[in-house]
């Protein structure tokens, strides 16, 4: 019998307060009267503190506070005649007592100080931002006088972010108060600029006095055009039709000059050297004795429509977008010219003789010489047939200072994305589609076994033996979904042509051995495997990792929801593999799935870096060349919505390291949008992005910060890995009868935004870090830009749609202006959507048990029907195994570098060194897609020794 008091007057932190941690509405205990406490808490004695006990009951302190857990475990509390004694010297009485029962309103500064480093040391999260608020609105002047004091609490606790941003306002404010002079830039900047600077770097998002002025830089370095001209182009690129009033365009792009004939040649030969194999280009030209200019965008590449075994993939999406264009440069370019194509088969002609040809005559060149009659594209650009050139330049429209560019063989129809960007670390992946027609885990079994030898590298796990023979800094595989891809990343080419010549043996050639089967997938073998009177049991590789991912509560239930959520799909299957189902799968049943999927026919290569695009198009060719074009099987991938919302219940494990009062997982799941749409998909991620990210994020204010659940769900968020993709928002670590409470108070976030929407700053700089997150760049760049466009890739979108990263912000810039749009998308998605899915698992404490059960009637129905003979086979292929898995290999068949291979010099980019008045400057050139990334040393004169160690609070 548990007996709980409850006082109706005490307000306490431990008890009571529906504010505090350890409280609650239920449960309380009262203190010094306890008659049945367990727990005496003896606090003070410590530094001339006052020395008090108090007694609590363990059962509640444990319930309430993960600290309490800890400390009366019996590995740390001291326990006598089973009453628990928990010294805390360090804590006045006067501050516990406030914890306990007393309001804050009466504290000092130096006693509200000792009550939030209590509340931090007792894990007292709710009391800790209590405290630190009460500092922050009441104690100003005291902490004014004491920063330094202040400062140096704020840097031994993490947890004190609003103390540490109030502090850093005060400085901010008035520097002076702990940095006792100004920082020695100020001799070449304006008062106020050097004073906004430091308000800028303490408190981002401040109120500037300074006026910030446009840029008066050049946008754009051309002999033909201004900046004004780039901005229509670029607007005609997003795909402008009809206005162009250009006082409003951005220049969305990087326009970088190729070729310009006044200072390259007007000849064919030195277009097509500079232009060719370039994706995205502009033809500027200017007409000879007149103010006219005429030119075509063309977002393909010059090239032959031949290249060798492969053709440019030249989808109409793509052609579509192509345009000629004229205006004067002198008059109203409201006059301007754009006609767009029409006939998508003749957008372009490539001759060697010629320079730029768009249409079958609607612009072409040949030295200085021009014409124009209107063929393929909507309207004449000019009134004149023939022409005389002053000048051109042909610039490539670049975002990610990338060409990317698209292929397709023509004997299989494997598609290969290369993408040429100054970067030494070069990437190579080749990946299938496969979608799971069953839970039996055939496509990640299928990943383990093909990386079991191949017939060019007959050797066990040649990725693993290639480790000490490669430069590669990384190797891997991944099943997702519905794709399976094997990527690597290395900087030195004869080593990316060693692996990319073992990856491709290794999915093309693989041997499949029927042993490789049942060591990686699944097996029957003797638990001792050379003592027959053992009994036998599961095994296997993967059967072991998936039993371990489906005991895991997350796992369990990121898998269940998607499943429910896209009934008979691919996607309504697990494609690692659930244990129950991974038995039923065959050896044969794999070989067949192999031979269907890892087809070229079925295949998308990628490939990126500076190594040359035609060593990859031989080594994939000469891989490749053998194989017949089949039709593969896509998969079922399209679920029928809903007719009205759906709800499943079902259970899961208890996690022994979480509240058992707090198990239960619920979410809410709304389907969304054809990822095929790109802008739509950017979209929706950019709302899960507002909507869910962060502390300040509605959902987290209102699921969270009021304690209905202790964290978001594994599977909340917007989820685009699905042809269909889903916006999900769930908690964890809630109890069971606040499912109700969740779920209206999602409604209800969901309704306030459909009525407000987002804060305009917080949409700004979600966009703002969006761009800076794509465009970042980073060792691994390469292998992002993979990741980031596979999922899609594999569902019929285009890579290069997803690549084009200021398009899509500016297109839904425009709408947030025109639009109330992120309301609309609630509207679509949220509130009127038949397809949504409220999920719950419960805890079932014996979930385990019951596995184990089921496993137990699996392996008893699979041995019971088992012969004599069949059972001298499993124990001889165990032993066959073992034997495989001991003997020594001929490793000398594998690639390999050797110290010659490598250069003995590093690859050095200049360091520019420069000085301003008193300042020295050094200026680093190299690829950054656009951004500028700047670092400010700033010596400190004069700053006391003993102040030093706060400087990282001012610094990142």
């Amino acid at each position: 019998i548990l007996n709980f008091y409850h006082n109706p007057t005490m307000t306490s932190y431990l008890c009571h307060d529906t504010k505090s941690d350890l409280g609650s509405t239920e449960f309380a205990i009262e203190f010094d009267d306890t008659n049945d406490a367990n727990v005496i808490i003896e606090v003070g004695g410590e530094n001339n503190l006052e020395f008090k006990s108090f007694k609590a009951h363990s059962l509640v302190l444990c319930e309430r506070s993960i600290y309490f857990r800890i400390a009366l475990s019996d590995k740390w509390a001291r326990k006598e005649e089973d009453i628990y004694i928990l010294k805390k010297p360090n804590v006045a009485p006067k501050v516990f007592e406030v914890i306990l029962n007393e309001s804050l309103e009466h504290l000092n500064g130096p006693d509200s100080i000792a009550l939030l480093i209590a509340s931090d040391e007792l894990e007292l999260q709710r009391l800790c931002i209590h405290a630190q608020t009460h500092i922050t609105n009441t104690q100003n002047d005291w902490l004014s006088k004491n920063l330094i004091l202040v400062l140096d609490i704020i840097s031994k606790h993490e947890d004190f972010d609003i103390l540490r941003e109030h502090v850093l306002g005060i400085v901010c404010r008035d520097p002076h108060l702990i940095f006792g002079v100004r920082v020695p830039y100020k001799k070449i900047l304006p008062k106020q600029l050097n004073e906004d600077i430091i308000k800028y770097f303490m408190k981002p998002g401040c109120e500037l006095t300074t006026r910030i002025l446009p840029s008066r830089l050049t946008i754009i370095d051309s002999h033909i055009i201004k900046s004004i001209h780039a901005g229509l182009i670029s607007s005609w690129i997003d795909g402008n039709v009809h206005d162009n009033d250009c006082s409003n365009c951005k220049i969305n792009y990087k326009f970088n000059l190729l070729v310009r004939g006044s200072r390259d040649g007007f000849d064919a030969s030195t277009f097509h050297s500079l232009c060719d194999d370039k994706v995205g280009t502009v033809v500027i030209i200017k007409l000879k004795d007149s103010n006219k200019v005429v030119g075509g965008y063309n977002p393909c590449t010059w090239q032959r429509t031949f290249l060798g075994p492969l053709t440019l993939m030249r989808d109409y999406e793509n052609i579509v977008n192509s345009f000629v264009f004229s205006f004067n440069v002198n008059d109203d370019l409201k006059n301007a010219v754009l006609s767009r194509v029409v006939v998508t088969s003749n957008a372009f002609y490539y001759s060697t003789l010629n320079g730029p040809c768009f249409g079958d005559g609607d612009l072409w060149m040949t030295g200085t010489f021009g014409s124009s009659r209107r063929m393929s594209y909507e309207h004449s650009i000019m009134d004149v047939s023939n022409f005389f050139a002053n000048d051109y330049e042909t610039r490539q429209i670049s975002e990610l200072e990338l060409t990317a560019i698209q292929l397709r063989h023509e004997a299989t129809g494997a598609e290969h994305l290369h993408i040429v960007r100054d970067d030494d670390n070069n990437v190579f992946g080749v990946g299938f589609s496969t979608p799971p027609m069953n839970s039996s885990g055939t496509p990640h079994i299928l990943e383990h076994t093909t990386l079991c030898g191949s017939k060019k590298f007959p050797v066990r796990d040649p990725f693993f033996k290639m480790l000490n023979r490669s430069l590669a800094n990384f190797m891997n595989a991944f099943t997702a979904n519905d794709y399976t891809i094997y990527p690597f990343s290395t900087t030195h080419q004869l080593d990316y042509e060693n692996l990319r010549d073992v990856y491709m043996d290794a999915t093309f050639h693989p041997y499949l051995r029927e042993l490789d089967f049942r060591q990686e997938g699944w097996r029957l073998e003797h638990q001792i495997p050379h003592d027959r009177t053992t009994p036998l049991q599961f095994k296997g590789v993967v059967y072991n990792e998936m039993k371990g991912q489906m005991s895991d509560a997350g796992y369990l239930y990121y898998s269940q929801v998607q499943q429910y959520m896209y009934p008979e799909t691919t996607y309504g299957y697990n494609s690692g593999g659930e244990p129950k189902n991974i038995t039923d799968l065959t050896y044969q049943e794999l070989l067949n799935f192999h031979k269907s999927h890892y087809h070229p026919s079925n295949a998308k290569f990628y490939t990126y870096g500076n190594f040359p695009l035609e060593n990859h198009l031989m080594a994939i060719n000469n891989k490749i060349k053998d194989f017949k074009k089949l039709i593969p099987d896509k998969g079922i991938k399209i679920v029928k919505p809903f007719d009205k919302p759906q709800r499943m219940v079902f259970h899961g494990p208890v996690d022994p390291m979480n509240n058992p009062e707090k198990q239960t997982k619920m979410s809410v799941s709304f389907l969304t949008n054809d990822i095929t749409d790109a802008v739509e998909t950017f979209a929706l991620r950019l709302f899960a992005y507002l909507l869910l990210d962060g502390h300040a994020s509605p959902m987290y204010k209102a699921l969270i910060d009021t304690n209905i659940g202790s964290d978001f769900s594994e599977n909340t968020g917007y989820d685009s890995s699905t042809r269909i993709s889903s916006l999900s928002i769930g908690l964890q670590g809630m109890k069971s009868q606040d499912v109700p409470l969740a779920e209206q108070t999602i409604k209800k976030v969901l309704e306030d935004i459909h009525r407000n929407g987002f804060d305009s700053k917080r949409i700004e700089a979600a966009l703002h870090q969006t761009e800076l997150g794509k465009k970042h760049k980073t060792s691994d760049f390469g292998l992002s830009l993979m990741h980031s466009i596979s999922s899609g890739w594999f569902n019929n979108s285009n890579p290069i749609d997803i690549l084009e990263i200021n398009k899509n912000i500016e297109i839904i810039k425009e709408r947030i202006k025109s639009e109330p749009f992120f309301q609309n998308l609630v509207e679509k998605y949220f509130l009127t959507n038949p397809h949504t899915l409220i999920c719950i698992m419960e805890p079932d404490p014996h979930y385990t048990e019951k596995l184990s059960q089921e496993e137990e009637k699996r392996l008893s129905s699979k041995t019971s029907v088992l012969t004599e003979p069949e059972k001298n086979k499993i124990y001889e292929q165990s032993i066959e195994l073992i034997k495989k898995q001991e003997a020594e290999e001929d490793l000398s068949v594998l690639p390999s570098l050797h110290v010659s291979d490598i250069s003995r010099e590093m690859k050095r980019i200049p360091l520019e060194h420069r000085n301003l008045e008193d300042c020295s400057i050094q200026w680093r050139t190299t690829t950054t897609n656009g951004i500028t990334y700047f670092k400010m040393i700033s010596k400190i004169e004069g700053l006391p020794d003993e102040l030093r160690i706060y400087v990282p609070l001012f610094a990142q």
